[in-house]
């Protein structure tokens, strides 16, 4: 065997890290011709067309979303009339907001071409520092965009908008409302969901103060440090954490225990993913390296998904698939009561969640790394999630909906009706 001399161990060692450093660095058409900004609205467009979607899909099987959730929306004289208004509310919303972006991001793209024309644009390098103008249109995009919450007066579903808006301020502090729990728990676990656009969000406002220009890759570095990426990406599990105790203290059921320790499985993924960041290429004055700051995020991301998994199928779904009881079996693993048909959709839909809950997994394979470090894998992971959260919204209202008749605080239609119509 021909021994390799020490110098050119250390200069292959020195030019994996340049390349790394390279494509991690380097910015790509995807950065530049759809920018941070759009990425975050098209995000929350996602989830706004999913839920439209879900409301929709519940209410074709005889579900009242907005009798769930507590909306207060005048009904139309017919059964189920609210949610069906509800969904149509949703993608009506939905859609004014799409036009909107779309038709800045058009306004932006002849901008893009214009610099091109001028040689302002360098695709290894991004916008020149000196264009400030073609910046203004993606970052006024996202503010109008986040302003459309907030419009005052009754217009453009001012009910719905201002149920939200009460919601997101009483579920800031961790607050749980003893009458409307299970709109408040929805939202604070689509906020899990969206942890990443709120980091990004602050990405982008630090950006725009700072004068850095937003289309190219983001600099992510300067403007969400180590701290401030831990204390973000930690609050809506806190929150949820939070809820929980106050649920424990309302019921004293210890179901609400293990479903605070659920969340706080999470709290480690977050903090050994930073301290990869943070201890990449270096050692620490104790010896803690990179390399241990990534062991100990898959072992812990291993565990949280694992948990979160059968919290799923067993608290959020009510499904019998984990169970070994003889009935498990004579309802195939799911439930007595199946709204949705065929069944073989709750078969997908747990699949599917079991496959997006560990799609975390492709970045630690050698083929797939590359999409925890572009722009694109990250949005493509984030559009998954959406997916995700949509499937699971669907069976965990099915599941409220079904328990929380059966005790008796909905109107009474008897659960048998809705099987014998299947």
């Amino acid at each position: 065997m021909v021994a390799i001399p020490l110098e050119a161990a250390h200069a292959a060692e020195d030019l994996k890290v340049a390349v790394e450093a390279a494509a991690i660095n380097f910015i790509s058409a995807f950065d530049i011709h759809f920018p941070l900004p759009y990425r975050i609205c098209v995000t929350i467009l996602a989830g706004i067309w999913a839920w439209g979607i879900t409301a929709k899909l519940l209410t074709a099987v005889k579900i009242d979303v907005s009798l769930l959730i507590r909306h207060s929306f005048p009904k139309h004289g017919t059964a189920g009339s609210s949610a069906r208004s509800l969904h149509r509310d949703i993608f009506h919303f939905a859609l004014v907001l799409s036009l909107f972006v779309f038709g800045s991001w058009v306004l932006f793209a002849l901008l893009l071409l214009r610099q091109y024309s001028t040689n302002d644009i360098d695709i290894m390098q991004g916008v020149s520092t000196r264009v400030r103008t073609i910046d203004l249109v993606p970052v006024s995009t996202l503010f109008l965009f986040l302003a459309a919450f907030f419009i005052p007066g009754r217009g453009f579903h001012s009910a719905g908008r201002r149920q939200f808006l009460a919601i997101l301020r009483r579920i800031s502090v961790g607050g749980l409302d003893a009458e409307g729990r299970f709109a408040d728990v929805l939202v604070s676990d689509v906020l899990t969901s969206y942890t990443r656009v709120l980091l990004d969000m602050g990405v982008v406002v630090c950006m725009f103060v700072t004068g850095t220009s937003c289309v190219g890759k983001p600099d992510r570095s300067s403007c969400s440090g180590p701290y401030v990426t831990t204390i973000v990406l930690s609050l809506p599990y806190v929150i949820r954490f939070r809820q929980c105790t106050i649920d424990f203290q309302r019921t004293g059921q210890t179901l609400h225990i293990a479903n605070c320790l659920k969340y706080l499985s999470s709290l480690p993924v977050v903090f050994f993913g930073v301290l990869q960041k943070l201890y990449k290429g270096v050692e620490g004055d104790n010896g803690f390296t990179e390399a241990m700051a990534y062991k100990l995020w898959i072992f812990a991301a291993v565990t949280n998904s694992c948990y979160s998994i059968v919290w799923d199928l067993k608290c959020d779904w009510n499904l019998e698939v984990l169970n070994s009881s003889p009935l498990a079996y004579k309802h195939g693993g799911l439930r007595s009561v199946l709204f949705f048909r065929p069944r073989i959709v709750y078969y997908l839909v747990i699949l599917l969640d079991i496959s997006f809950r560990l799609v975390w997994a492709l970045k630690v394979t050698t083929n797939f790394r590359f999409i925890g470090d572009t722009e694109s894998g990250l949005f493509a992971l984030e559009l998954l999630e959406i997916v995700r959260r949509s499937v699971w919204m669907c069976l965990r209202t099915e599941k409220e909906w079904i328990t929380t008749r059966a005790v008796g605080n909905l109107p009474i239609v008897e659960l048998e009706t809705f099987a014998r119509s299947k």
